[in-house]
C-alpha cells in the first residue's frame, strides 16, 4: 500500500496528459505528411491512393514509439493491457474505472531490473521491423482490395478500411509469434499489447519474492509458455 508521500509523487496523470498531446501532433503530422505526400483523401468518390495509408502509418507507428520512449524515460511504463482488452473489460463491466488507454505506472526499481533483462538488440529489430511491416503490409493490402467487386465509392472505401485494418491486426498477433520463435526467446513484460522479449538464458525463477505478481504469459493470440512479471504496483 503507498504511503501519502508516495502518492502525492505519483504524476501517473500528467504522463498520460504528456501522452495525449503528443499523440495528438503525432495524428496530425502523420495526416498532414500523407496529404503532402499521397494527396489528400477524396471520401465523396471512395478513392485512397495505397501510398497514404503507407505514408501515414510508418510516420504514426515511428513516433508512437518515441513517444513511450519519452515517457519512460520520465520514469514511467504504459500497464500490459491493449486498447482491445481495455475495451473488453469496460463492455463487461459498466462501472469500470479504466477510461483511458493507456494507462501508466510508475517504474518500480524491480521492475527497471527485470526490463533490463531484455534483449536490447532484438527488441530494437523487433520495433523497427514492425514499424516497417505493417505499413508495407497496409500498402498491399489495400492495393489488392481496390480488386473487390463493386464501384468506387465510399462504401466500398470502408469496407477496405475495415478488411485490411482486422486481417492487419491478426497478422501482427502472428508476427509477435512468430518472431519471439525464429529468435528464441521469451516474453518477459508486455506494454500497452507489446512483447518485451529477454533471451531463453535469463533465469526468471530467481526473481525476489517482492518482483511482483508472476503470470501466465501469452495472450488470446500467442502464447510464450514463460512467465510475465508485473511491478507490484500494476496488480488488476
Amino acid at each position: 500500500m503507498q504511503t501519502k508521500r508516495q502518492q502525492s509523487a505519483d504524476h501517473s496523470g500528467a504522463i498520460w496528459c504528456l501522452w495525449f498531446i503528443l499523440q495528438l501532433i503525432n495524428l496530425f503530422w502523420a495526416v498532414v505528411y500523407a496529404n503532402a505526400s499521397a494527396g489528400n483523401l477524396d471520401w465523396r468518390y471512395g478513392l485512397i491512393s495505397p501510398w497514404w495509408p503507407f505514408q501515414f502509418l510508418l510516420n504514426y507507428l515511428f513516433f508512437r514509439t518515441i513517444n513511450y520512449w519519452l515517457c519512460r524515460l520520465l520514469g514511467y511504463h504504459a500497464s500490459s493491457a491493449s486498447l482491445l482488452t481495455v475495451l473488453g473489460h469496460q463492455r463487461g463491466n459498466a462501472q469500470s474505472s479504466s477510461l483511458r488507454w493507456p494507462q501508466f505506472i510508475r517504474t518500480a526499481a524491480d521492475y527497471n531490473r527485470l526490463y533490463q533483462t531484455r534483449a536490447g538488440g532484438l527488441q530494437f529489430l523487433f520495433q523497427l521491423s514492425l514499424i516497417i511491416l505493417l505499413p508495407t503490409y497496409t500498402y498491399w493490402g489495400f492495393r489488392l482490395s481496390l480488386f473487390l467487386p463493386g464501384l468506387a465509392n465510399t462504401s466500398k472505401l470502408v469496407v477496405q478500411l475495415v478488411l485490411v485494418a482486422v486481417v492487419g491486426y491478426f497478422l501482427t498477433q502472428g508476427y509477435y509469434r512468430v518472431f519471439q520463435r525464429v529468435f528464441n526467446l521469451q516474453t518477459i513484460l508486455i506494454e500497452h499489447g507489446q512483447p518485451i522479449f529477454a533471451h531463453q538464458l535469463i533465469n526468471l525463477t530467481q526473481q525476489s519474492p517482492n518482483r511482483g505478481n508472476a503470470q501466465p504469459g501469452g495472450n488470446k493470440f500467442y502464447e510464450t509458455g514463460r512467465v510475465v512479471v508485473q511491478s507490484p504496483n500494476e496488480k488488476e
